[in-house]
């Protein structure tokens, strides 16, 4: 609003100045000058037979379109008793001779078809009697000038007509600015906010621009994004921690159960320490997906694939592989080798026959599609078992001990690090189908 009212004040005394000026100057010297051509051509008149000055008087006034003269026959009444014809302050006309026999006898202000506008209509006496008559319009007053040309430029009519155009564009300008000012960084935060925490918690600063309100909304963003990313850093090395110091006892209560001499009870010692450990394990795992520190490399994802067929391999479980040749894709080996690992475990462990593995190159994106066809998952549990510590429906119970509902989440953290993201389908002809897309690198 500040710049508004500046902009507009400015505006209003650039034009204000500029029409003081260019009305003193007209009013001023071109009014005098005006006067001065009357008179002129009045002494011409003098100098030139009755019989000529008619037609001099149209000479004259095809010249120039500022002079309006005419020969008239008598000299009109005075009438300055009218409110409106009296004469102004500083009236410049006073009445007598002027030089060679001129005189001049009438000076009247005249308000032509009741206008405000007053104009000077003079009365010349000649050296041999004959009356002149000449209206000192000029391009202030009506145009009686029969010959005078129309103006070249357009009539705008009131001088603020163009103060205020400029004013209303100068105004529409500042708005405009103003609102891409506020509204270009409030996207910015949306965008920001929509996205944040979908593939990564790290921070991404939204730079702190725009009015006060909005630089405060943006700095609160950027210190939750900190404190987030904070929090996550805090909870994975808390649950390392207790990892490590879990990991000791374990070891402690292995060792003792070895002791045992009751057979039975020490293979059940053993199962609920593999337990245990395994819980440990699979948490830690799934709270590290997505924030190791290893560096990312352009991937061939055929040997990545056959790699991971190889390991699969001699165990009775061979995955069928079709991959198109030439997908790369930019990510960390290990990461996600791990989570095709525990896609194809899941497989094995809920179908009774081989998974089958493909990859094709979608635009900018490589889709991979991991099909078992086992139990399948029901439709509406899908979304619901890539949350964590789910174990999902009847249909794939696991076996008492085994998994611990982390396997896929850990995958959609991984895969979600890598700007890709992970669904569920229905594996035609019955079973379940990963599909994971990445980005082509």
């Amino acid at each position: 609003m500040l710049l508004v009212v500046v902009a507009l004040i400015s505006v209003s005394a650039v034009f204000g100045l500029l029409i003081y000026f260019k009305k003193d100057h007209d009013t001023g010297n071109g009014a005098a000058t005006i006067g001065y051509k009357h008179v002129l051509a009045v002494r011409e008149l003098n100098d030139l037979a009755p019989a000529e000055r008619v037609a001099a008087i149209e000479t004259f006034m095809s010249a120039d379109p500022e002079l309006n003269l005419e020969i008239v026959s008598r000299v009109p009444e005075p009438v300055h008793s009218h409110k409106h014809h009296k004469p102004p302050p500083g009236w410049p006309f006073r009445l007598g001779p002027i030089g060679s026999g001129i005189e001049l006898v009438s000076a009247e202000p005249v308000s032509n078809d009741g206008q405000k506008l007053r104009v000077p209509h003079l009365i010349f006496q000649l050296s041999d009697g004959q009356l002149v008559k000449a209206v000192l319009s000029g391009k202030f007053g009506p145009k009686t000038n029969p010959h005078r040309p129309p103006h070249p430029h357009p009539d705008f009519g009131s001088p603020f007509f163009l103060p205020g155009i400029f004013a209303l564009l100068i105004i529409v300008a500042i708005s405009f600015w103003i609102l891409r000012a506020v509204v270009r960084p409030l996207s910015q935060l949306s965008s920001a906010a929509s996205t944040f925490g979908e593939k990564s918690v790290d921070p991404v600063p939204v730079e702190e621009v725009g009015p006060c309100e909005v630089r405060a909304a943006l700095a609160a963003f950027n210190r939750m994004q900190q404190r987030i990313n904070e929090t996550v850093h805090q909870r994975t090395r808390t649950l390392a921690a207790i990892s490590h110091d879990f990991r000791t006892p374990l070891t402690r209560l292995r060792l003792r159960s070895e002791l045992i001499s009751d057979e039975n009870l020490k293979q059940r010692n053993f199962v609920d320490l593999e337990l245990m450990e395994g819980q440990l394990n699979s948490a830690l795992d799934y709270l590290k997906s997505g924030t190791s520190e290893g560096p990312k490399a352009k991937l061939d994802l055929s040997s990545l694939l056959a790699s991971l067929a190889d390991q699969n391999s001699g165990m009775g479980f061979e995955p069928r592989l079709v991959v198109s040749p030439g997908l790369t894709v930019l990510g960390n080996y290990v990461e996600l080798m791990r989570a095709f690992c525990n896609i194809v475990d899941n497989a094995h462990a809920y179908s009774n026959r081989s998974v089958e593995i493909s990859a094709v190159s979608q635009g900018d994106k490589v889709r991979v599609d991991f099909a078992d066809h086992g139990s399948g998952i029901a439709a509406d549990q899908r979304e619901r078992m890539l949350e964590p510590f789910e174990r999902g429906d009847s249909a794939r119970t696991l076996q008492s001990g085994q998994g611990f509902g982390l396997g896929l989440p850990t995958c959609k953290a991984i895969v979600e690090a890598h700007g890709g993201e992970i669904t569920l389908d229905e594996t035609p002809g019955g079973g379940l189908t990963v599909r994971v897309t990445l980005p082509s690198a």
